[in-house]
């Protein structure tokens, strides 16, 4: 049958009327060279570019040689004093290094949306040994150094601690080597870098030897400060690390797999409802008594009940904490020696649609991986099912 009614306008036809409707109103010379120089400076300091990388390398290894041209400046006695530029080859350095600091600050703030957050924020900064710390988990994270989400977790907590510990040595080191401020800059002590942060660290740690403890009155001030923000801090974040620590060695490793024992390796919305309802099918009593290991691998930690669980049945379960879309992951469970691969779903997902879109993409991950091995998954939608040729072909079964 033919149409008699003329066809409606898409919405994309739509919507691109209205953009270059707007954009008549603009002045394109104006807008041009503004957008494209902001776009250059994105792509610039973009980690997803060979250009970015290298970049985001470059600053790295600076932030660590400024740092280490600070702590050579601080280790010896005083804080200040008078030299000829030509004759100092480590200030030279580090003239250069601010130089590139200066220059990142500005492709940085070119690329930024903000400019007000990112001119206050940034420069500030960037000047200190916080952002010489960081910088390197940021560098890890987009390097893909860091592999999952724990790790990259870790690294940031630890970097939020370190970065406090030094840069708060640095201004103890100046404090009590500068003197009071209220009595003309007398009577300071002079102390070396390392020497105020081992007090700050036996201090944040409630030891408290009294080998070295702050004598003006001003480092006095500054550390009372520093107990009650450091150890709240320290107190919050200490915690946290020890549980991602424990938790990597405890679900951490990889599978050993005991000679002439078969494992298969189970996947998806892993719960203590589903686990359940699957070990009480799989290892039904009317079922044939056949010795194999279920691999359980997920990207979070179990909870108690399934903990309990596993702990039930620990001679035929373990369980791995980490995701099938990492090839890593998928060598610590033994995929490729495995029996076979069973992907469950949520029978109780709020969009069937994506819960199927995400069990597939995870049978395309491991078929890259493992292109012979066998896939049993759960499929919430009948049109999510692939035909029985496709099926038989990659070995796989939907239910």
């Amino acid at each position: 049958l033919k149409r008699k009614k003329p066809p409606l306008a898409s919405p994309s036809t739509v919507l691109g009327d209205s953009r270059n409707s707007l954009a008549t109103t603009n002045t394109p010379g104006e807008v041009g060279w503004l957008t494209s120089l902001k776009d250059w400076a994105g792509i610039l300091i973009s980690a997803q570019t060979t250009t970015g990388r290298i970049l985001m390398v470059f600053m790295a290894f600076n932030s660590l040689a400024a740092f280490i041209i600070y702590l050579i400046y601080t280790s010896s006695e005083g804080i200040e004093s008078c030299f000829d530029f030509k004759d100092k080859e480590l200030h030279q350095i580090e003239v250069a290094i601010n130089v590139c600091f200066l220059i990142h600050f500005g492709i940085r703030f070119l690329a930024a949306s903000d400019k007000l957050c990112s001119s206050s924020v940034c420069w500030h900064i960037s000047s200190t040994s916080l952002s010489r710390v960081k910088i390197f988990s940021c560098a890890g994270f987009f390097l893909r150094v860091l592999k999952t989400s724990n790790s990259i977790k870790l690294v940031q907590l630890i970097s939020v601690l370190l970065s406090m510990w030094l840069t708060t040595s640095g201004f103890c080191h100046l404090i009590e080597n500068s003197g009071d401020v209220w009595d003309g800059f007398k009577e300071p002590q002079f102390l070396t870098y390392w020497e105020c942060c081992y007090m700050l660290m036996v201090t944040i740690t409630t030891v408290g030897y009294g080998d070295v403890y702050p004598k003006t009155s001003c480092g006095r001030v500054f550390v009372t400060f520093y107990i009650l923000i450091g150890f709240a801090t320290f107190a919050s974040y200490m915690p946290e690390i020890v549980e991602l620590i424990s938790n990597r060695k405890k679900y951490g490793g990889s599978y050993n797999q005991e000679r002439g024992r078969k494992h298969i390796v189970v996947c998806g919305y892993i719960n203590y409802e589903s686990v359940s309802s699957f070990i009480k099918d799989f290892l039904h009593e009317d079922r044939d008594d056949v010795d194999v290991v279920i691999v359980f691998i997920h990207h979070s930690a179990p909870d108690l009940d399934l903990q309990a669980l596993f702990k039930r049945h620990f001679t035929q379960m373990e369980f791995f904490q980490g995701s099938v879309m990492h090839s890593k992951d998928l060598e610590r469970v033994k995929i490729d020696e495995a029996d076979a691969c069973l992907i469950l779903a949520n029978k109780y997902a709020c969009e069937p649609n994506a819960e199927d879109a995400s069990n597939i993409m995870r049978v395309i991950s491991i078929k890259n991986f493992h292109p012979k091995i066998r896939i049993v998954t759960q499929m919430l939608q009948y049109e999510s099912k692939v035909s029985d040729l496709i099926s038989e072909r990659n070995s796989m079964n939907f239910f």
